[in-house]
């Protein structure tokens, strides 16, 4: 296992959670070495570094799925060398996650469970329920988070609306395939 530094009550102001789509639902599907799936991979790793750097997150949570979550899981497992301090936290909704992937998706999911700082099991076998259980056990860390820099932030209340009417009619719209792309747009106001 890697970095195995305790969770205080203050790591839990300073973790960030990570799941995301799936390679079935991106335009590139499984292949990892096109271009645009290099790109958001290369983001990704930006945005974590800047999550250590200028917000002093140290703990990471990926649900382990295929696609975004491990991609993340793999870059924090990379960054623990440059930064000893961060921890990954693998949360697996069952036991059975990855029984019916194939063989080097396996692999590779059980490699990063092996690395990982701390794996928590939210249960056994699978059940209807379990994803969603995963990701109440995602939303309450965010909502921690989410408390805590609201606390500290000097965001006007229009401009927290207008983000919140905007992230809300892009996931209604899309049914949740919000693109990076869109993303990234937004931000530079275009």
């Amino acid at each position: 296992m890697g970095n195995r530094s305790g969770n205080s009550e203050l790591d839990l102001y300073r973790t960030c959670c990570f799941t995301g789509l799936r390679p079935q639902k991106l335009p590139f599907g499984f292949d990892e070495g096109n271009r645009l799936c290099l790109q958001i991979k290369e983001r990704l790793k930006q945005e974590i570094i800047r999550l250590i750097t200028e917000q002093h997150v140290t703990h990471f949570i990926s649900g382990m799925a295929l696609g975004v979550d491990q991609w993340t899981a793999e870059v924090i497992l990379c960054l623990q060398e440059q930064y000893p301090d961060i921890t990954l936290e693998c949360a697996l909704p069952c036991e059975t996650q990855a029984a019916k992937w194939s063989v080097n998706q396996r692999e590779r999911y059980f490699s990063i469970v092996e690395r990982c700082s701390k794996e928590t099991m939210l249960q056994t076998s699978y059940t209807r329920d379990c994803m969603a259980r995963l990701i109440f056990k995602l939303a309450v860390e965010m909502s921690m988070m989410m408390n805590v820099l609201a606390s500290t932030a000097d965001v006007d209340e229009a401009t927290l609306r207008r983000l919140r009417g905007k992230c809300v009619s892009d996931v209604k719209k899309s049914v949740g395939a919000v693109t990076f792309e869109d993303v990234a747009r937004f931000q530079k106001g275009e």
